[in-house]
């Protein structure tokens, strides 16, 4: 029979409570020098902490300090940008620059064949990609990208800068399907699904099921013409709706709900 590891007793509510406001007592030098480092409001500061709780126990003259000073160097960030990759992904505060976030630029840098002001683009316009492992995920992710599409290394080079988000979604569950769904219910050939991404390379980070799902149906029901899924992809839901005639099915929920509190459901 399979034994299974079991952790320690968990902390009611009130021992955790006090262990936290223990640590946060003990870390309280560290945050402050992190604050006045980044200017960070409390609203900010909270944030950092709740998202990655480990800071807690690192020392920012030893740890976190020098890996700021680091990262600002390597990518030659103001202080506004430093601010704002930090508050968008605190993990990176204990993150190895030496052997995790410096390789990995260097590794991303050179497969984009990036200058140094488009690496920064892509790391302020998309934090996460600083706590991403390049062998394990921007690489391949990227290698699957150009296949599925038959880009070139220039157009991999363009969508990517363009639109840096898309190295944040799994290519598997997130961009796979959703070309695939682009490329079938528009019924495309591949040259053109190519293409719409190279001219409009923010069309692989909208939501499949909450944007081109319905939009796509929508075309059907009033016989429009279904590439406005993709050539209109960038308009909010009222003005997409409104330009081929047809509801917003927020329209039509907002109604439901207007009907059924009139009605006392």
């Amino acid at each position: 029979m399979r034994q299974i590891a079991t952790s320690g007793p968990k902390q009611n509510p009130v021992d955790q409570d006090r262990t936290n406001r223990s640590k946060r007592f003990c870390a309280e030098p560290s945050l402050a020098k992190l604050q006045a480092r980044l200017q960070l409001s409390e609203a900010q500061l909270q944030k950092v902490i709740v998202r990655s709780p480990t800071i807690l126990t690192c020392r920012f003259e030893s740890n976190i300090g020098p890996s700021l000073n680091k990262l600002q160097l390597r990518l030659q960030l103001s202080e506004a940008q430093l601010q704002k990759v930090v508050v968008a992904c605190p993990p990176v505060l204990t993150c190895s620059f030496e052997s995790n976030i410096g390789p990995s630029l260097t590794k991303l840098q050179l497969r984009l064949q990036l200058s140094e002001a488009q690496l920064q683009k892509v790391v302020v316009a998309c934090p996460s990609v600083l706590i991403c492992s390049f062998e394990s995920n921007l690489g391949p992710s990227l290698i699957k990208l150009q296949l599925r599409l038959q880009l070139s290394e220039a157009q991999l080079q363009k969508v990517v800068v363009a639109c840096p988000s898309e190295l944040a979604f799994s290519f598997e569950s997130n961009i796979g399907p959703k070309l695939d769904f682009l490329q079938e219910g528009l019924d495309i050939s591949l040259k053109t699904l190519r293409e719409y991404v190279i001219t409009r390379p923010s069309l692989l980070c909208f939501s499949q099921k909450l944007r081109y799902e319905p939009r796509l149906e929508a075309c059907r029901l009033s016989g429009a013409d279904p590439t406005l899924v993709i050539r209109r992809a960038c308009m909010n839901d009222a003005c997409f709706y409104r330009s081929i005639g047809s509801k917003s099915p927020s329209d039509d929920a907002n109604q439901r709900v207007i009907a059924a509190s009139q009605s006392g459901g």
